[in-house]
């Protein structure tokens, strides 16, 4: 093999890369395999098998030498089952099957796994020789806020694999703040602990001066419908600073029950949508990205917003405390109506040259500590220092 810089070989585990998969950790899972392959690694990519995909199938982004050093392999991932625990019966079959594969190629130098996808390997750590196993299970959020007895005992029921998971792997990627802490807590130690944040790439980062938009102040969300994301709360609050004469513009991007939804000309409602650069367009046109969350890891919604040049308003959870501060933005306690609605006319009532100052220092963190072309080179310096020869 004559491939320029070439360094070895690291076996990624995930549960699906976009656009293939949609969703946060599937996002990140994606743009890791990007720097791993500039880094100069191979990677043999594990993914759960899809209708639309066959083994030379084409991940969109990729140049030609990044083709070269990507092997996809797809795994059949367990079809749902109707009964409690079905999602953990299923993540460890689906490991399970990975394992299988696995063992049927060349040996790999490192093996990072996304989520349960090591679960099975981590079983046999004693019984096979394996490469060092570095695990992410990004948000932690089982180990976070609740919000209802049903939420409670689905945390209740993750926690046990996941501290399995955590504790027999070799190494555990955190992405910093209460994620670290958390870790901690379950008893990994701080020694085999990784934090490397989230990124953007450098070419998605804003580059023209932000300002603030013309008319009321406008806000948006960008997220999926899921409760621990506080849009029940979000939207509450939003009725009552109407209902108090506030002016301002809100815009939610991605997809919300029609039962949840304010009725009022000043939201705009956009459903889900899949187009970067329209996404991007909404979001340079606004002022701040609200994230009020019960519990998050590294949310990619703050990070685009970030990177398109908004202020944030979001709750203190997992590692938006890395993210956020008051340079560029305003951190929650907690996701109430009262405290959202408060954090709102903050930022309303925020002179132009302060607001503008906030916008300024998001770009300027994502680009000094949440860029990809700045992440490459920590992950590289790590594998290095890591991998089995």
């Amino acid at each position: 093999m004559q491939w320029e810089n070439y360094k070895g070989k690291i076996a990624l585990l995930t549960d699906g890369i976009t656009p293939w998969v949609v969703g946060g950790m599937q996002r990140h899972s994606y743009l890791l395999l990007k720097s791993i392959l500039r880094a100069g690694w191979e990677v043999d990519l594990y993914h759960p098998a899809g209708r639309n995909l066959h083994a030379g199938s084409e991940i969109p982004g990729l140049d030609t030498e990044m083709r070269r050093r990507v092997n996809l392999i797809l795994v059949q991932f367990p079809e749902p089952e109707f009964i409690p625990g079905h999602y953990l019966r299923r993540s460890f079959h689906f490991s399970a099957n990975i394992l299988s594969v696995f063992q049927s190629r060349k040996p790999v130098n490192m093996i990072i796994a996304k989520g349960f996808t090591s679960w099975a390997f981590l079983t046999k750590k004693n019984k096979m020789a394996l490469p060092p196993v570095a695990v992410n299970f990004h948000g932690m959020e089982m180990f976070q806020r609740k919000i209802s007895l049903k939420q409670a005992i689905e945390q209740w029921m993750l926690r046990g694999p996941v501290r399995y998971n955590l504790q027999k792997a070799d190494y555990v990627f955190s992405y910093g703040g209460k994620i670290t802490s958390i870790i901690m807590e379950i008893g990994v130690n701080s020694e085999r602990i990784v934090e490397l944040p989230a990124g953007v790439e450098e070419r998605n980062i804003r580059t023209s001066e932000p300002g603030v938009a013309d008319g009321p102040r406008t806000f948006v969300f960008l997220g999926r419908w899921e409760r621990r994301k506080g849009i029940q709360e979000l939207s509450d609050a939003i009725r009552l600073l109407l209902k108090q004469g506030q002016k301002f513009h809100f815009h939610f991007i991605g997809p919300v029950p029609d039962n949840h939804k304010v009725a009022s000309d000043a939201v705009t409602y956009h459903g889900e949508l899949t187009d970067f650069q329209r996404i991007q367009t909404l979001l340079m046109s606004a002022d701040v990205l609200v994230c009020p969350s019960y519990s998050e890891g590294m949310p990619n919604s703050i990070l685009e917003g970030m990177s398109a040049g908004l202020a944030i308003l979001a709750t203190e959870v997992g590692a938006v405390p890395v993210m956020v501060d008051a340079q560029n933005g305003v951190l929650l306690d907690r996701p109430h109506r009262e405290e959202i609605a408060e954090g709102i006319k903050r930022m309303i009532g925020m002179s132009e040259a302060e607001l503008t100052a906030m916008k300024r220092s998001s770009v300027e963190k994502c680009r000094e500590k949440f860029n990809w072309n700045v992440l490459d080179k920590e992950i590289s310096a790590w594998i290095s220092g890591h991998i089995r020869p």
